[in-house]
Parts: structure tokens; sequence; C-alpha cells
């Protein structure tokens, strides 16, 4: 299917130029050694195992042709070709496991999976959307011979984020990010050091995301899929795409066409590896975490440069996803870390943060004990940076953004609108919208590492809000101690709920 996409449809916008990232099976139908992601060979006594998909008797079901999911099915496949694996009857319990990701036609559908996602040809460079520099635009193929998930992308209804678990054992629910729209989608994993194997043909396994996603097209001379992004061009803070402006003009400045251009940039030097279907950045030797960028190629290889967009300093901090894979490592004196970081900044499985090379830090480390201090200590971490530890009781840790506000007096529990209105020690401080009604209260988070001082004071208490989280919260001991929409908890702080 080819689509000329409208703003609304633009759910899928040239971000698989940086593509996402699944348990590849390396293996055949029912005369495989071994079972998917590793498990038991094949047994016709047992719950079929195999990691294709299953036939459906005659005069029913669903059917998802080729049985093998590794296995390429060609677009002319006919009808009668014979399958590799047994049928199994209509009401058969199979698990999403056994066809996700695996090549289908929209005719046959699937065994096990809930939809075939059908390939399709998008177009960018319509008359309100050109590309600029590349007035011709740009065709980019996605979803190449069709593959088997949980449900239509361009529909946008429902999400495997209501139940991760629905994605099986081999496969992972990953947000697609804003770019389409905070789309969610079963997507098969994989290993990424298995390079090219790791995933079907046309498809591409990123380190750090471990999932099989629709890759580039190699053999463009102008490497076009792969350099062209969506720019900053419109004056409003972030990136606004075509979907977000359509849905609420306001954020666009009152325009539903005011959204944020796309632009193809010659100069980088990005290029789809046809080794790995994925758009590959060379980086600059001796780059590494922390160094200031505006483009992902400043950065070392496979590095990609976050700014203001994401929420991170608008100069641009160099970052790299997927450094827990030994090929994928940190270059120079970055370190490989996960805790703090936000999946938003790259797609990822929503219940795995993804690991980013970050540069080092030392927890409060220029304070010289005064709350003024506090302010304005970074840890060695450049401007709008804060340094957040390894681990709750050591002082090393990383670079992650951080909120520097012009508040100088303590406001732990009053309302706010932004991080900004609120104090903030160590770059530590945040707006909480979690009132009943939505609204904002300042707060302090981080207040349980070791390195730091007493920062909630007296009229808060730090407590845990997560695994491994925390945060100064309004102390009380009646419910009237605490603002409108908020009620006192068991554990003597204000909590958003009913006082009745």
């Amino acid at each position: 299917m080819r689509f000329l996409l409208r703003p609304l449809e633009l759910l899928l916008l040239l971000v698989f130029a940086t593509p996402l990232p699944g348990c590849g099976c390396n293996h055949l139908g029912p005369d495989a050694e071994s079972g998917p992601c590793g498990g038991p060979p094949y047994d016709e006594a047992d719950e079929p195992t195999g990691c294709g998909g299953w036939d459906r008797p005659d005069g029913g079901g669903r059917d998802s042709g080729y049985d093998a999911w590794w296995r390429d099915v060609p677009a002319d496949t006919p009808e009668e070709v014979e399958d590799v694996g047994p049928d199994v009857p209509e009401d058969a319990d199979l698990p999403l496991c056994h066809d996700l990701g695996a090549a289908c036609m929209t005719d046959r559908g699937c065994a096990g999976s809930e939809h075939c996602q059908a390939h399709l040809e998008l177009f960018y460079g319509e008359p309100l959307d050109p590309v600029e520099g590349l007035p011709e635009g740009l065709d980019v193929n996605l979803f190449v011979g069709g593959m088997c998930t949980d449900r239509n992308f361009l529909s946008g209804i429902g999400s495997c984020e209501a139940d991760v678990d629905a994605c099986g054992r081999c496969g992972a629910c990953v947000d697609l990010g804003p770019t389409y729209a905070d789309q969610a989608l079963c997507l098969r994993r994989c290993d990424p050091e298995l390079g090219r194997t790791a995933c079907r043909e046309g498809y591409a396994c990123r380190p750090g995301e471990g999932v099989c996603v629709p890759g580039c097209t190699p053999g463009d001379p102008m490497e076009a899929e792969c350099r062209t992004h969506r720019r900053e061009s419109n004056g409003i803070g972030g990136l606004q795409q075509p979907w977000h402006c359509e849905l609420d003009p306001g954020v666009c400045g009152g325009s539903e066409t005011n959204f944020d251009r796309l632009v193809y940039e010659p100069d980088d030097p990005s290029f789809c590896d046809p080794a790995t279907f994925s758009c590959t950045n060379p980086g600059v030797d001796g780059a590494e975490a922390g160094d200031p960028c505006e483009f992902d190629h400043q950065c070392e290889p496979g590095g990609r440069c976050l700014g203001a967009e994401e929420g991170w300093p608008a100069r641009g901090v160099c970052t790299k996803q997927g450094c827990e894979v030994g090929a994928n490592w940190c270059a120079g004196d970055g370190v490989c870390r996960t805790r703090g970081v936000e999946r938003t900044w790259y797609p990822a499985p929503v219940d795995e943060p993804p690991f980013l090379c970050l540069p080092r830090c030392v927890v409060a480390s220029e304070h010289d004990g005064s709350p003024a201090s506090w302010r304005t200590d970074r840890g060695g971490c450049a401007e709008g940076l804060r340094c957040v530890a390894d681990a709750p009781d050591l002082t090393i840790g990383h670079c992650l953004p951080g909120v520097f506000s012009p508040v100088e007096t303590p406001n732990l529990g009053a309302p706010c609108t932004a991080d900004d209105e609120c104090w903030s020690p160590f770059g530590n401080g945040a707006c909480w919208h979690d009132g009943m009604d939505g609204s904002g209260r300042c707060v302090a988070t981080e207040c349980h590492i070791a390195a730091f001082p007493n920062y909630c004071g007296g009229a808060a208490r730090c407590v845990e809000t997560g695994a491994d989280s925390s945060a100064c919260l309004p102390a009380c001991t009646v419910h009237a101690d605490c603002s409108e929409g908020y009620a006192c908890s068991p554990e003597g702080v204000c909590q958003p709920g009913s006082r009745s």
C-alpha cells in the first residue's frame, strides 16, 4: 500500500532512519533442534513450540502462510505453497510468541497474533509538509513482507502497554515515542550481537532496543532515509510533529500546519548498512558521552545528540544507547548506566529503561554546606545536567538533565505549573502534577541518596515513591495540614486522595 500521509495520519515520521530495536529464532518449523528462545525442541505430543506460524484447518480460522517466521515470504507466493508446520485446532491456545514478527499476508492473517501489519509504502514530502533539500520527496518502506503483531499500527487503537505480558515470552511491548504518536506495539525480541541474522530480511535489531523493527532500505545513493530529520523550525520549544498540531493546534501556536519541518541533510554521513538494515552513524573518533553537539554524527560512532526536543540542554549532549552490548561499549570516559534514564529519550520496551553512555560525575561535590550552594551543585556535570548517583550508597554518578531554577527559598508542597517554579537542590526539584484535579506541587527527588544532605527540612519528609526512588513531601499529622486535593497518609505525608 502507498500512503500520501496527511497530518493526522503521520503516525510514522521517518524515525526508522533512527530505527527501534527481540528472542530471534534461527530454525525452521518442527525439524528444528531447539524451540523458540532456546526452548525445548518441537514435540508433536506436546503443545506446538515451533518458531513459525500455524495453519488452521480448512474451513475456518486464519493461516499465516509459511510456518517458519525466519523464512522470507515472497510477495507472489502462491496459496498452494507447502507449509512446514503442523495444523492445529481452531480453538487452540497459541501464545503470541509463535508468530510474532513473522512475515504474513493480509488476506491470510496470522495464526497466533491478532493482526497482520501490511507492508506500507509511505511518502514524505507532500505540499503541506515538504522535505527541505529534497523537493521530490521520499518513499519509505515499512513492514516489508508484512509482520504479525498485536494490532494495526495505523489505527492508533489499543496498546500492549495495558498488558505488557500480552507480547508473549518472545516479544516486548515497545513505546515508539512521540514521533509515532506515543503508540506501543508488540515486537519480536532479538540479540543485537547476532548482526544481520538477528532479524529477518528488511528488519533491524539495534543495541539497547533488542527487538526487530522495520529497517531502512539500502542502495539509495543519497541515503535520504537516513539523512532526513525533523528539525526545530517554528520557534516553539520542543519538536512538534504534524499530529501534534492537528490534534491540538494550541501547542503549535494556534495553527494546524505550524509543525517543525523535515530537512534532508546531505552532509550527514549516516548510511543504511546493508548488513543490519539500520541507519548507521559513523561518528567522530575521540568523541564521547557528554560532548556538546548539534547533530548525531558529531558524537561517537553510533551516538545520538539529545537536545531541547528530548528535554536535554539546548546546546545538545552526546549519548549512545545499547552500551550494555559488549561490542557497543562507551567511548573514552563515558559510563554505561540506566538509573534515572527515561525511556522517552529513546524507543525501548516499556518495562525496560535503556542503558545510555553518559559522562561521569561525583555526587554533591561542589557545595559548601549552605542551602544556597545546594542549588548550584552539579557534581561536575555540564550546565543543565545534575549528578545522579550510580546507587543510593555511592558518591560516584552519571550526568542527566536536572532542574536549576531561580527559586532561592525552599517551597516544598507549593502549587506549581512547571519545574522551574520549584526550589531545586542539586538539580532534583520538580513540579509533580499529582493532584486530584491535575494540579501541581513542588517536590525534591532523590532524597534517599546517602551523599546528599537532608534537604527535606523539618516541614517535609523523605518517602519512598517507587523502586529506588524517593521525594520530599509535605509532612502532616491530620488532613487539614494538607492542601486541597491531598490527604494525610499513614506515613505522615500529604498524598493525593480523598479526606473522607
